[in-house]
């Protein structure tokens, strides 16, 4: 190979800092918007309640029986399962103002031990980060 050859090809290059800085902020904004877009965020519906004869029994804010009755799925130590609502007692109990009522949910392939308390979680709504962040800055 000629030395000149070799100078062309090799040694006499230089990079142009203006187009590695566009070429690396491209793919930084890329990278970010694929993160934003591609992840959800899940708001979750918390709440602690007793199993009997696998039938999940939980004190219910009046307000959230409808995230319950719209949902099919029960997050139980981060394992997911599918629940039916069994009954809602009539009976209403007040606290602080509030009202509550008892929900009996049946609980498919649950099996734990009867007269164990549980935490539990039900998705009330499934976001893109993107969206999350507009309603946090809203204020919604």
């Amino acid at each position: 190979m000629n030395i000149r050859v070799f100078n062309e090809i090799f040694v006499n290059k230089y990079i142009d800092k203006k187009k590695m800085i566009i070429v690396e902020s491209i793919l930084v904004i890329s990278l970010i918007l694929l993160i934003i877009f591609n992840n959800d965020f899940y708001d979750y519906y918390n709440g602690k309640g007793e199993v009997k004869d696998n039938i999940l029994s939980t004190l219910v804010f009046i307000d959230d029986i409808e995230t319950l009755k719209n949902n099919n799925e029960i997050k139980i130590n981060d394992d997911l399962y599918a629940y039916k609502i069994d009954s809602i007692e009539t009976e209403n109990y007040v606290s602080n103002g509030f009202v509550y009522k008892i929900i009996n949910i049946k609980v498919n392939d649950y099996k734990d031990i009867d007269n164990n308390y549980i935490d539990y979680q039900i998705v009330k709504e499934k976001d893109s980060i993107l969206n999350y962040f507009i309603k946090t800055l809203k204020g919604g």
